[in-house]
C-alpha cells in the first residue's frame, strides 16, 4: 500500500511539474512578444507626429494633439541610439542637414502660411544641432564644466534659432545622451569616508535609476499641460524597447515622409478652409 501511494504521489508531482513548466513557458512567450524594436518606435513616433500635425494644420481632432506629444521624446531617444550605433556619423549628420533644408519651405507653409519664416525652423534642424552637440561632447566634454558649457551653448543656440522644441528639446536629447554614457562609465573613486561614488549620477550601478528620473522629469516638463497617460505611455515604450534595430526596408523613409506629409497637410488644410 505504501509503495502504491508513493507511486501515485510521484505521478501527481510529475503532473504538477509539467503544468508549472507549461505555465512558465507561456509566460516567457508572452514576455518575449512584448517588445519594441527601433523601427517600431520610429513608426510609432511618426504616427504620433502625424496626428499632432493633422490637429494643428488641418482641423482640431480630440486626442490627436495629446497623442502627438509622444513623438518628440521617442525621436529624441532614437536620435541618441542612432548616434551611438550608426556606421558613419558624418553621413548621418548630412542626411539630417539636408532634411532640414528640404523641409523648411513645407514646414513654413504648413505652420505659418508663408514660404519663409525666419523665426521658426523645423525639427530636423534641432536634431542636426543635437548631433553636432553630442559629437563635440564626445570629443571635448572631458570634465563636468565642459559638459555644462557645451549643453548650455547648444540649448541657447537651439532656442535662439527658433528650432522646433527649443531649449527643452535639446535638453531632452542631451539628457538621453548623458544617460547612455553614464551607463557605460565606471567611477571607482568614492567620497572620503563613505562607500558612495563621488559622481553618483554617472555611476554604473545607479545611472539606470537616475536615467528614469531625469527623463521622466524632462518629458513631464515638456508636456506639462497634457494628461499623465502620455507620460506613462512614453515610459512604457522605453521599457519595451529591446535594443534591436528591427526591420526597415526603406531606411530613409523619415527624411522623405517628413517634408512630404507637411506639404500634403498644408494643401489639405487649404482645401478644408
Amino acid at each position: 500500500m505504501d509503495r502504491k501511494r508513493r507511486e501515485e504521489s510521484a505521478i501527481k508531482d510529475r503532473i504538477k511539474e509539467k503544468q508549472n513548466e507549461k505555465s512558465e513557458g507561456m509566460e516567457r512567450v508572452v514576455l518575449t512578444r512584448l517588445h519594441l524594436s527601433a523601427s517600431a518606435l520610429k513608426y510609432l513616433a511618426l504616427l504620433a507626429m502625424t496626428a499632432d500635425h493633422i490637429a494643428v494644420i488641418c482641423r482640431p481632432v480630440p486626442g490627436f494633439r495629446t497623442f502627438g506629444d509622444l513623438a518628440f521624446p521617442l525621436f529624441a531617444f532614437l536620435l541618441v541610439e542612432g548616434f551611438f550605433h550608426t556606421r558613419d556619423r558624418r553621413c548621418y549628420g548630412r542626411r539630417l542637414l539636408l532634411a532640414a533644408v528640404v523641409s523648411e519651405i513645407p514646414y513654413d507653409l504648413a505652420f505659418s502660411g508663408r514660404w519663409m519664416d525666419a523665426q521658426h525652423q523645423n525639427v530636423c534642424l534641432t536634431f542636426f544641432l543635437a548631433l553636432v552637440a553630442m559629437e563635440l561632447l564626445e570629443r571635448y566634454g572631458n570634465g563636468i564644466w565642459e559638459k555644462l558649457v557645451l549643453t548650455a551653448v547648444f540649448c541657447t543656440l537651439t532656442e535662439a534659432a527658433g528650432a522646433d522644441g527649443g531649449a527643452w528639446g535639446m535638453g531632452m536629447v542631451l539628457a538621453f545622451y548623458f544617460c547612455v554614457i553614464g551607463n557605460s562609465l565606471e567611477f571607482p573613486i568614492t567620497q572620503k569616508g563613505t562607500n558612495v561614488p563621488r559622481n553618483i549620477l554617472f555611476h554604473e550601478k545607479t545611472a539606470g535609476v537616475f536615467m528614469k528620473i531625469i527623463v521622466a522629469v524632462l518629458i513631464g516638463a515638456f508636456a506639462w499641460q497634457e494628461p499623465l497617460w502620455v507620460l506613462a505611455l512614453t515610459a512604457v515604450c522605453f521599457m519595451l524597447y529591446d535594443g534591436s534595430r528591427g526591420r526597415s526596408r526603406f531606411r530613409s523613409f523619415f527624411y522623405v515622409y517628413y517634408p512630404a506629409h507637411l506639404l500634403t497637410l498644408y494643401f489639405v488644410g487649404k482645401w478644408l478652409g
